[in-house]
């Protein structure tokens, strides 16, 4: 309870403000994609659970810290993982169907997603 209470006179204002706008905000988005693929096709259902939802409240917060300049240059370099990531999730399933006749389905869809995702971000 001390060290609890030591964190809280330490932290920053600004810091405690963050914290608890990201864990309602963040909570809620989780639950309202959570809620929306529960009642969404199967096939795209993992899709929609791969949105990085949090990533708008991280850039919201990186831009009130910093400037907005800032987040303007680091959004561009974004790009490019989050499109091989959101091309992961929709090619899983696709590997994973190939597999599934082999000996070892899981293991297989799992190295071939990881040297997929290696050759990814090599580059």
């Amino acid at each position: 309870m001390v060290l609890f209470l030591y964190i809280m006179i330490v932290m920053n204002k600004l810091f405690i403000i963050q914290l608890i706008v990201s864990f309602i905000l963040g909570g809620g988005m989780v639950a309202i994609l959570s809620f929306l693929a529960e009642r969404a096709h199967k096939n795209i259902a993992g899709v929609i659970l791969a949105f990085p939802v949090t990533l708008a409240l991280g850039l919201f917060f990186l831009g009130w810290i910093t400037s907005p300049e800032q987040v303007s240059k680091i959004i561009p370099s974004m790009l490019f993982p989050l499109s091989i990531s959101l091309l992961f999730v929709t090619g899983y399933p696709y590997i994973a169907e190939y597999v599934m006749d082999k000996k070892r389905p899981v293991v297989l869809t799992l190295l071939i997603s990881i040297f997929f995702g290696f050759l990814c971000r090599s580059r």
